[in-house]
């Protein structure tokens, strides 16, 4: 057996470590690029879910406007044939009035 010499044998016990390292640094490499995609599509579907969301606020509110401007149309509708109806209950009152007098003559 020949002796090696203290140099080599560092060299030869370090070039695993070598290798280590250089795997390590590509996985470490791989999984930063991994976490920068994954934060890309978060922030992706965050965004695609707040507009998913700013929409259907929206159509809710154009939905919540259109309902209240009904109601209003209708409760208008209602005060006005209320009011129709009071005039002919009056002008009722009236004609069996004038019928009472004209039967009492």
């Amino acid at each position: 057996m020949s002796p090696t010499s203290p140099r080599k044998q560092l060299i030869d016990d370090s070039l695993p470590l070598a290798v280590q390292l250089t795997k390590e640094r590509q996985l470490r490499m791989q999984a930063e690029q991994n976490y920068a995609l994954l934060q890309q599509e978060s922030e992706d579907l965050s965004q695609s879910l707040f507009e998913e969301a700013n929409k259907m606020v929206a159509a809710e509110r154009k939905l919540n406007h259109q309902v209240t401007e009904k109601l209003k149309m209708l409760a208008d509708r209602e005060e006005e044939r209320t009011a129709r109806l009071r005039h002919l209950e009056g002008a009722m009152e009236r004609i069996l009035r004038v019928r009472g007098v004209l039967a009492a003559s």
